[in-house]
């Protein structure tokens, strides 16, 4: 863990446990606090479903899933998260006040479902339809296309990759570059401002899936600036 969060415990998810019950810890790391089946990614418990199932604390990072700063979160039962705040372990652990800033305003987005899937960036990657991907492939490539830059757009499977949903991809698009794959990918990470592609069966290709769609415009001009 990085930090050391129990003020951010939840005292609701679960009750008091009485001294004849055996503590369980489940890591759950990746920090998931929504179901997120609905968009093909399955089996991640969530961190109340680990509470649910039985666990007396649960530990999870405040970045990866979670969206928030890298921090370390413990959740659970009242009495057990009392005796870790006691520990002088803590205090030596424990986070700054800007962490713990910025992991309630992350924290804060989750109250509305809607507003977390669409404001943290690693859920709205997760959540972008695959056809909306499609259609910022096919501006992105127009633009390219008009500075003389051979593309096209192909399928794609990306993955959310770390631990979290290791064999489950989402179907997604990508601008396929059309040149030598390995030229390009010298040519955009050495750029001013480098671009970060993947190479798969010999064609360089760039999901924006893992692009915010805001930096669709940018991104266009940083592919025109190193290769035109």
């Amino acid at each position: 863990m990085t930090g050391f969060t129990a003020d951010v415990d939840v005292h609701s998810l679960a009750p008091i446990a009485s001294e004849h019950d055996i503590p369980i810890v489940h890591d759950l790391g990746s920090g998931l606090l929504i179901d997120l089946s609905e968009f093909g990614l399955s089996g991640e418990p969530t961190a109340r479903d680990a509470l649910d199932a039985g666990a007396s604390v649960v530990l999870m990072s405040g970045d990866k899933l979670l969206g928030g700063p890298q921090a370390g979160i413990i959740v659970g039962k009242k009495n057990l998260i009392d005796l870790l705040r006691r520990d002088p372990f803590a205090r030596a652990m424990r986070v700054d006040k800007m962490t713990l800033a910025a992991l309630t305003a992350t924290l804060e987005l989750y109250r509305d479902r809607d507003v977390a899937l669409r404001e943290i960036p690693a859920l709205a990657m997760l959540a972008a339809p695959a056809g909306e991907i499609k259609s910022r492939c096919e501006a992105v490539r127009a633009r390219l296309e008009a500075a003389g830059i051979d593309c096209s757009i192909v399928e794609s499977d990306a993955t959310v990759g770390a631990g979290a949903f290791p064999a489950k991809p989402l179907p997604s698009f990508a601008i396929r570059l059309n040149a030598n794959a390995t030229d390009l990918e010298v040519s955009l990470r050495s750029a001013d401002q480098p671009v970060i592609g993947r190479i798969a069966d010999g064609s360089f290709l760039l999901d924006l899936r893992s692009v915010p769609k805001r930096d669709d415009t940018a991104l266009g001009d940083a592919i025109i600036k190193a290769l035109g």
